[in-house]
């Protein structure tokens, strides 16, 4: 199924011989491919010796599959955005304009991307082998239907010296960021092989698992607070955050009677200088103290006045960088760790220890919160390049490093632009990371691409993590899609809105118990085996994602189409097997004995339902997105209307 299908120097191409277990490189070297694994999972990496310097891209795999059909995530950036909207949601724009604004989603890339113009592409975004017939550059996680009747799972893989990647003409290629005469051995693909498509995505990642820096979803502790209703400062004040407004915003939140019980401190808390360099390295960090003028006295006065509020966690963003564009000597010195040269300031050394002291130095000034939301992740390969280090170890050794430093700091982790091999790959103790790119408010084509990049990423991460759809606003005219997915994807469910008398309170009391806990189903929903392969986005099928709460059947149904469409859940085509002897609508709040042929649902665009499967009996309480998760042991534990399905 493997082969080496080229090498590459820096002075040209060599297409290797297979001579025994090795391949020789023209002359120049030999080099061999390492599958470790059997007839249902297993991993793939090289190693490769030469006698001149491989190139940044040393080495091509092809890959054989006879596929029917795909689905895939990518890096590449294949659809346009009105970043606009944000500005427009805090007063200072149009949102008419935002709304109207095209997508043009699916298109291919149009020019070769390399490391240097695309390490700010963070985000994995899902394609359809109905939209391209070919596997597009960047892809990291790829699930194919095979002619067959099998399935095939593929996952781009970082360790040892490389990261990898799926590539055009169905390859996979090595990145290692340097030149140099030597790989060690590292894996760069993991694959699983089922006749269940959902069995083979479980199989790739035990086998990356097993054998790279990463624990599964289920063995890594959940981050308490994941299970209660949040708030951030981001699409609320943008970086125009401070101390007095967002404890304004919680106060009339909670006034309002919404139990916010963790809130975000967001970017823009920083004293910085802003430098003549492209976006996202132009703002240097000067000082690890917050804004004066924002924050006065520093961030003791803010916590507390959060916890006066009823807020119980608070967390504090930062980057992987410590900030965008890294920082000054001045927070080297505060660090006591030398940085490395990083645009126009200093990142962090991506080498274990130097690394790992750096992180505790910056975590040791954090009293009082609970939680650090990691950013700008993807900077890894740049550090990597500016340091002159292999991807492979440098990010290793960063992620090591980060998430030592927190475990031993007492704070958990939101990992955020981290979609990418060299970091999911290290993922051994953090369990929450963004499935997206950026939640934009108002957008309507925005909220359907949104809900299907969250919906596929979770489809190819939560065995890895807790999936985080991001943050939305409670009065977006599509908050009811945004809330829906959310309580379905089982990861944090937080809101950004900034005006709290316009906050929806009956929306989100369908998704918060009087508590401040979040209704939640029992494992992140995954997309119905009858929307694997066909890209919702199209509307020929309503997008499906389905989990259990309590143990029974839960399927969240979104028109993410721009017209009415009309589908049947079928019990056939959930993620599992489960009891479909009578259905409940939630939002229609009708049901019955479940149909022969399945569930019809019919929706407007942006619209969405939920219908639960079950035996005969209590289904849960209506006011609830998720009714039955209020019934402990046959009891309600909140106030409500039961629902009863005989």
């Amino acid at each position: 199924m493997f082969e080496i299908a080229r090498a590459y120097f820096k002075d040209g191409v060599c297409i290797p011989s297979r001579e025994g277990g090795d391949y020789n490189l023209c002359g120049r070297g030999t080099s061999r491919l390492l599958v470790d694994g059997d007839g249902s999972s297993g991993v793939v990496g090289v190693e490769a010796k030469a006698d001149v310097e491989l190139a940044e891209w040393p080495l091509d795999i092809s890959i054989k599959a006879d596929a029917l059909a795909f689905v895939a995530l990518t890096n590449a950036r294949i659809y346009d955005g009105p970043r606009g909207c944000n500005e427009a949601y805090v007063g200072r724009g149009t949102p008419e304009e935002c709304a109207s604004a095209p997508s043009n989603y699916p298109k291919k890339p149009s020019v070769e991307l390399d490391v240097a113009k695309w390490w700010i592409q963070p985000w994995a975004t899902p394609y359809f082998s109905e939209d391209f017939p070919d596997l597009l550059p960047f892809t990291v996680s790829l699930l194919v239907s095979l002619r067959d009747g099998g399935y095939l799972a593929l996952l781009a893989a970082s360790s040892g010296d490389l990261s990898g990647y799926l590539w055009s003409g169905w390859t996979a290629r090595a990145y290692m960021g340097v030149e140099s005469r030597q790989v060690g051995r590292s894996w760069i693909l993991a694959y699983g092989l089922s006749g269940d498509p959902y069995e083979a995505l479980r199989r790739a990642w035990g086998a990356l698992a097993a054998r790279a820096n990463l624990r599964l979803r289920r063995g890594k502790r959940r981050p308490e607070f994941l299970d209660h209703l949040g708030w951030c400062s981001w699409n609320a004040f943008l970086i125009d955050v401070s101390s007095l407004g967002l404890l304004d915003v919680v106060r009339g939140l909670r006034e309002r009677g919404v139990p916010v019980a963790w809130a975000l401190i967001d970017d823009g808390w920083q004293r910085e200088r802003w430098v003549e360099q492209p976006c996202c390295l132009n703002r240097v960090l000067t000082s690890l103290k917050p804004d004066e003028g924002k924050f006065p006295g520093g961030f003791d006065g803010t916590v507390r006045g959060l916890r006066a509020l009823g807020v119980n966690w608070v967390g504090l963003w930062h980057t992987l960088n410590v900030h965008w564009g890294g920082f000054d000597d001045g927070v080297e010195g505060e660090l006591g760790v030398s940085g490395i040269p990083y645009a126009a300031a200093k990142a962090p050394p991506p080498k274990y220890p130097e690394a790992l002291f750096l992180y505790k130095r910056l975590y040791a000034g954090l009293k009082g919160f609970d939680f650090v939301k990691v950013d700008n992740q993807c900077s890894a390969r740049l550090m990597a390049r500016y340091a002159g280090e292999k991807v492979g170890r440098a990010a290793a050794s960063l992620q090591t490093a980060l998430q030592l430093a927190a475990e031993q700091s007492g704070l958990s982790i939101m990992n955020c632009m981290s979609m990418n091999p060299e970091n999911y790959s290290n993922y051994f103790s953090s369990n929450v990371m963004r499935t997206s790119d950026d939640y934009v408010p108002y957008w309507r084509d925005g909220a359907r691409l949104h809900a299907i990049s969250n919906a596929y990423g979770s489809l190819f991460f939560s065995e890895a993590v807790w999936p985080d759809f991001d943050m939305f606003s409670s009065y977006d005219p599509y908050a009811k899609l945004h809330l829906v997915l959310r309580v379905f994807s089982g990861g944090p469910v937080y809101i950004a809105d900034r005006d709290p008398g316009r906050t929806n309170v009956d929306l989100l009391k369908m998704a918060v118990l009087p508590s401040g806990e979040v209704v939640r189903v029992d494992f992140p929903a995954l997309p119905t085996r009858d929307v694997l392969f066909e890209n919702p986005y199209k509307g020929r099928r309503l997008l499906k994602l389905a989990s259990t709460v309590r143990g029974r059947a839960a399927v969240a149904v979104c028109n993410v189409s721009d017209r009415r469409s009309a589908d049947v859940v079928r019990p056939g085509s959930l993620p599992f097997d489960a009891v479909a002897e009578v259905f409940y609508k939630v939002f229609a709040r009708e049901g019955g004995s479940t149909p022969g042929g399945g569930v019809p649902i019919e929706l407007e665009p942006l619209d969405c339902e939920v219908v639960i499967l079950s035996r005969p009996g209590l289904i849960g309480l209506a006011e609830y997105i998720l009714p039955p998760y209020p019934i402990v042991d046959g009891r309600p534990t909140a106030p409500g209307t039961p629902v009863e399905i005989r």
